[in-house]
């Protein structure tokens, strides 16, 4: 989750979920720019998703309330519509069949930024080479949802531990890795090289851990320290190391490989911590839902505000790289799935794009910084 992330953008504010007119809906372009195999694939795994919710449970788009069975109805109607028909004809089958609503930020728009499967070396053992722990989630870490207590903290937790009989906020970073607390406390799932290549595994929530014999080891988020994001983009910013267009997640590491003496201070500004679970190799990153995310179509967005597993049409620019070098940007118009969330991830508006894996999603993820327009798409009942 890169720019944002590294940016910290994302504040409280004000925001809008608006339905669109008939004659809106019937202005856009509805012109997929993939193939819609992959829009196919990743609206299984929101069936998959749906079929595993109980009956009562109720997806919410402005006053409509939605079953899991209608959702997978919903989905499965606006897919043959978009096999079955182009131009015109598209339009005027989605503005008749389908509620479309506008999630918008305070700026009447929608803010972009991406996020990739990362690969980095480790192994299952400590060495000399691998030294840097990459913890489970610690069994004394608490989750409380404070809706418990008191009604109106409904859609507020925190995360904290036991001490003296009393709940306090859990290890931060600074405590996590510069003075070891968790040592002997917490088990180790591997060890890779360096802080650095951790700490932007943490940010993108999952990756693949490339073993000393070749063979590649799965990891995704399995929880976090409930400590608060500190940019640390942000702070580099501020303190005239960096210009804010300057800022992508390449750039952010080329800095601290060539400033080791501030890595310390630089990282420890970010309290937050995550740590992870292993999973059977291949299976892809896991998403918010439980299922595996699909490259490009995969989005994470507030999951409070944005029904998971719903259908989603975005409108935005992608950068255009030679030779590793942004050179330019080109438009993005698809159809997408909230599958989905992320710690900074919050209000409308306000939406990551998975790319996937590999130098071309790396690059994109990390450069991905850009304005644009969600519309949620949901059947009439």
């Amino acid at each position: 989750m890169s720019v944002l992330l590294i940016l910290n953008a994302c504040r409280a504010a004000q925001t809008q979920f608006q339905l669109l007119s008939s004659s809106e809906v019937k202005s856009i372009e509805w012109k997929d720019d993939l193939p819609l195999s992959s829009l196919e694939e990743a609206l299984q795994q929101s069936e998959n998703f749906y079929q595993r919710m109980p009956d009562w449970k109720r997806f919410s788009f402005g006053q409509h309330q939605y079953s899991p069975k209608e959702m997978i109805a919903s989905n499965a109607r606006l897919l043959q519509i978009l096999k079955n028909s182009q131009d015109e004809e598209r339009a005027e089958l989605i503005a008749e069949e389908f509620f479309v609503f506008e999630s918008q930020n305070q700026k009447q728009q929608a803010f972009f930024t991406g996020y990739y499967e990362p690969i980095i070396q480790g192994s299952r053992q400590r060495s000399q080479r691998y030294s840097v722990p990459i913890y489970v989630k610690p069994q004394d870490l608490i989750r409380v949802k404070l809706g418990q207590f008191n009604s109106k903290f409904s859609k507020q937790t925190i995360w904290g531990k036991v001490q003296n009989n009393q709940l306090v906020p859990y290890d931060s970073r600074k405590e996590i890795v510069g003075q070891s607390s968790l040592q002997h406390r917490v088990d180790v799932l591997a060890y890779t090289t360096d802080h650095i290549e951790l700490f932007f595994l943490q940010i993108q929530g999952s990756g693949l851990i490339q073993l000393p014999d070749g063979s590649l080891m799965q990891i995704n988020y399995a929880g976090k320290n409930g400590q608060p994001y500190r940019s640390i983009g942000k702070l580099l910013i501020q303190q005239g190391k960096m210009k804010r267009e300057d800022v992508s997640m390449q750039s952010l590491k080329k800095y601290l490989y060539e400033h080791p003496e501030e890595i310390d201070e630089i990282l420890f500004h970010n309290p937050s911590y995550v740590f992870f679970r292993e999973n059977e190799v291949g299976s892809g990153p896991i998403g918010y839902m439980g299922e595996p995310l699909t490259a490009r179509r995969s989005i994470a967005v507030d999951y409070r505000l944005i029904p998971m597993g719903s259908v989603a049409w975005i409108q935005t620019e992608q950068s255009v790289f030679e030779k590793g070098q942004k050179v330019g940007s080109q438009p993005i118009n698809r159809f997408a799935s909230a599958q989905d969330t992320g710690g900074v991830i919050r209000g409308h508006g306000r939406i990551d794009i998975f790319w996937g894996r590999g130098t071309d999603a790396t690059l994109q993820a990390g450069h991905q910084n850009s304005t644009g327009r969600l519309l949620l798409i949901v059947a009439k009942k």
